[in-house]
């Protein structure tokens, strides 16, 4: 049985006392925040994300608000949160309901989503699946490093590998 943690969280400025979104998560607070970050950068459109996109983010501080026991009990003390500190939030319309669960994209975003992407890789040229032919010393050394990580973690103790300089093979 997994055990969650269940957070209802606040994201204020260090120079503020109000916050500015609440939000809810099962994941850390850092995660959830980073998360923000990611969304921010790349283009969200919600006002939260647009206004923490004109942040420095060493002046953003994530908190804990309140320690839920499950996923329905989370939710509904943030709709509770939201309602409580609507004046100062970017995201007080999430109050009538569960945060952008459930959200419906429009007709014209699902046709943007479907439509051609930027930067999508496929086929040679996506480098991480085919990469480049590397040297016989390259692969030497790569081979090496990996059989002294290997032996790093303990691993010989219970399987020694044949080749690897620093474990013996009891026969």
């Amino acid at each position: 049985m997994s055990i969650l943690s269940c957070h209802v969280y606040g994201i204020r400025l260090s120079t503020d006392t109000e916050y500015r979104y609440i939000g809810a998560t099962i994941k850390s607070l850092l995660h959830r925040l980073r998360r923000h970050f990611t969304q921010a950068r790349y283009g969200s459109t919600t006002p939260f994300h647009q206004w923490l996109a004109q942040q420095d983010p060493e002046q953003i501080v994530i908190e804990l608000i309140e320690l839920c026991e499950n996923e329905d009990q989370m939710l509904e003390r943030e709709k509770f949160w939201i309602a409580e500190k609507r004046e100062h939030l970017l995201n007080w319309h999430s109050a009538s309901g569960k945060g952008t669960l459930g959200y419906q994209h429009t007709e014209e975003t699902l046709e943007k989503m479907r439509g051609p992407r930027e930067h999508h890789f496929s086929g040679e040229d996506c480098y991480w699946m085919y990469g480049t032919e590397r040297e016989e010393e390259t692969k030497a050394k790569i081979g090496t490093t990996m059989l002294i990580r290997w032996h790093e973690k303990g691993a010989h103790e219970t399987t020694p590998r044949d080749g690897c300089p620093r474990c013996t093979l009891v026969q």
